[in-house]
């Protein structure tokens, strides 16, 4: 228990440094809804503290309660920087329709839309094909199948209601698989994943015309858990402060990107 308490210390601790950054990205997102799956801590728990910060609610998803930080934690440290209850967590098992759309039930409920999405795969496992891995494959197939039945009921829930917004896949673009190849070919159960994600956001962009749907892929890849700083370049930081600017894009005029967050940040204004 103290080293948990030790622990959560130091992470609020790092929270409290960016949170003068948070309101820097000055977007306003009053009235605005979003569900953040992955979300317990790194990228995700970033983007969903940027969205709050600014004005969101959002709805933390994910599986895992045993471990520490999880959604609940997490939504926790976010309500006491925003100094209001504007995260709510909620347990899904991605693979699980009845779940997902448990998920937006309860976001309809208790927010009353949804203006966004954003997937990740929560679990990176980096491992060859020269065996067979048991574990990794069903990882593999949890994080693909997962995102894209997540996705699926989303856009079709936007449709149905005539409903505009954004889907934010985290994943490379497609042109990286084959531009750094030696980043990608050691670890083919991760690689898998990410490509297949990538490739579901062409393939929906097309389809669900009214739901603006990108990926976003962070500049320079850290080993998880590592989040380190390298000069002023700040992840997951710089992933949130990206996701934030794509959804306050019309939706309309920006769609079918694969989006680094550096260029977003700095090349973009």
């Amino acid at each position: 228990m103290f080293g948990y308490r030790n622990a959560r210390n130091i992470r609020m601790q790092k929270i409290n440094k960016y949170m003068n950054t948070l309101t820097q990205v000055k977007n306003n997102f009053e009235g605005n809804n979003y569900i953040v799956v992955g979300s317990p801590k790194g990228i995700g728990f970033s983007i969903a503290k940027y969205l709050t910060a600014n004005g969101a609610k959002v709805t933390l998803v994910g599986k895992q309660i045993h471990s520490r930080p999880n959604i609940f934690t997490a939504a926790d440290e976010i309500n006491e920087i925003v100094k209001k209850s504007s995260c709510m967590p909620v347990l899904c098992d991605i693979n699980m329709p009845n779940q997902i759309q448990h998920v937006i039930n309860e976001t309809l409920d208790v927010h009353g839309s949804i203006n966004g999405l954003v997937l990740m795969s929560e679990i990176a496992f980096l491992k060859n094909s020269k065996q067979l891995y048991p574990t990794e494959l069903k990882h593999m197939n949890t994080n693909i199948n997962g995102t894209y039945l997540f996705g699926q009921h989303f856009l079709q829930h936007m449709e149905d209601n005539n409903s505009h917004g954004h889907l934010i896949i985290v994943a490379p673009p497609l042109n990286n698989f084959f531009d750094d190849e030696d980043q990608w070919t050691n670890h083919f159960y991760y690689t898998m994943t990410k490509m297949n994600m990538s490739l579901m956001s062409k393939y929906w962009d097309k389809e669900f015309t009214n739901v603006s749907v990108n990926t976003l892929w962070p500049k320079i890849t850290i080993p998880l858990p590592k989040y380190q700083e390298k000069g002023d370049y700040k992840l997951p930081e710089d992933m949130a402060k990206a996701a934030c600017k794509i959804f306050k894009t019309d939706p309309s005029k920006c769609h079918g990107n694969h989006y680094i967050d550096y260029d977003l940040n700095n090349l973009i204004r």
